[in-house]
């Protein structure tokens, strides 16, 4: 009778406790008389010779894949990059040394620990990300590989690193069976970055700003001033310029000295910003010289935004014991003519304006608008 094997769950396990139970009986039988028996003794040879040869091929199996995890393992472990495996749960079941460095913790504190709730993630920008956002979620949810290079891991010290990750599913017999993650430290690449950004900054601003007002310079100006005349050309929009510069301003210079000039220039600079619309566009034209751009504004209109700004300079305190007031001109654009044109009407108003006594404005075609003061006729 063939024995009941201890653990009937092992086919190898049960075979042999059968060729066992089989040999006994058989050897009995031999003792006896085995000249009947050679068939039978054949045959159990030959499988028996048969379960060794599967058993040696199997244990000769079992140390290759031993030795080709323990392979697998140490690159692992070699690697630069965190590497992090989850179960199709997204429990972790392996978290090679770097992921531990990386992390801030040790592999026995992750294991068996749910990867969403152990590693704490937020977004390069402090906000957080929710579960429906997670990538090993939405990997095992999905079956499709995600990569994030804008998050944050938080250590167990309370520190935030920056990271790269890659969350790929597990396949096993093309089954989704867990995810593998890989992450690289790129606080070093997001300091660069940063740096990087700062600097165009600068550039950017330096390129398109007076260093001394802060204000747009005379390039950017045109940029965006033949910008509008495309727009006011295709929607038939009115728009209009004011070009002023500082009454007598060289004698500020020659009597107060230069820096005290930079110094009014910059309070001007100022006054102005607040006291123009959102979209108007202020810039220094050069020297003690200004133009703003007026989208969407008629000549009248515009005249009054000027004579709004002219009231605010004279009663403006300046850094200088003296008066400082501005003279104004102000050129509404015609569909007709070239963007030097436009300024050279502006300018012409500005010079009438200056011919009249200063400290007015003045439109084109060339009508004094306002008359409040009477003086000298030197354009300066």
């Amino acid at each position: 009778m063939l024995m009941k094997p201890n653990n009937p769950d092992n086919p190898s396990r049960q075979l042999q406790v059968n060729l066992m139970a089989l040999v006994e009986q058989t050897s009995r039988i031999a003792k006896n008389d085995i000249s009947g028996h050679p068939y039978i003794l054949e045959q159990l040879s030959k499988a028996y010779n048969a379960m060794i040869l599967v058993l040696k091929e199997r244990e000769e199996e079992e140390k290759r894949l031993a030795s080709g995890h323990k392979r697998l393992q140490a690159m692992m472990d070699a690697l630069g990059n965190g590497v992090i495996i989850t179960d199709k749960k997204g429990i972790i079941n392996f978290a090679n040394p770097e992921a531990c460095n990386l992390l801030g913790t040790t592999a026995a504190a992750l294991q068996g620990e749910p990867f969403h709730e152990t590693v704490h993630i937020q977004r390069s920008d402090g906000s957080k990300i929710t579960a429906d956002e997670h990538f090993v979620i939405n990997t095992l949810r999905l079956e499709i590989s995600h990569k994030n290079d804008d998050i944050t891991f938080t250590k167990q010290d309370g520190r935030l690193v920056a990271v790269s990750v890659v969350c790929t599913p597990y396949l096993e017999d093309g089954r989704v069976t867990g995810t593998v993650i890989t992450f690289q430290d790129i606080s070093e690449q997001k300091k660069y970055q940063k740096s990087l950004e700062y600097i165009n900054k600068i550039l950017k601003k330096q390129a398109t700003t007076d260093s001394l007002t802060e204000l747009y310079n005379r390039n950017y100006f045109k940029r965006r001033l033949t910008e509008e005349m495309e727009r006011t050309r295709r929607y038939r929009t009115p728009l209009s310029i004011i070009l002023f510069d500082i009454d007598k301003f060289k004698d500020i210079n020659d009597t107060f000295g230069h820096l005290t000039g930079d110094k009014v220039l910059q309070h001007l600079s100022i006054l102005v910003g607040k006291n123009i619309r959102q979209g108007d566009i202020l810039a220094r034209w050069g020297g003690e010289e200004f133009i703003i751009l007026v989208p969407e504004c008629s000549v009248n209109r515009c005249a009054r935004i000027a004579e709004k700004l002219r009231k605010n300079i004279a009663e403006y305190s300046f850094p200088v014991e003296r008066r400082v007031t501005c003279s104004f001109g102000v050129a509404s654009f015609r569909d007709d003519e070239s963007m030097d044109e436009l300024i050279q009407r502006a300018d012409e108003a500005l010079y009438a304006a200056k011919l009249a006594g200063r400290n007015r404005v003045v439109t084109t075609p060339l009508q004094l608008s306002l008359f409040p003061e009477k003086s000298g006729h030197c354009p300066a």
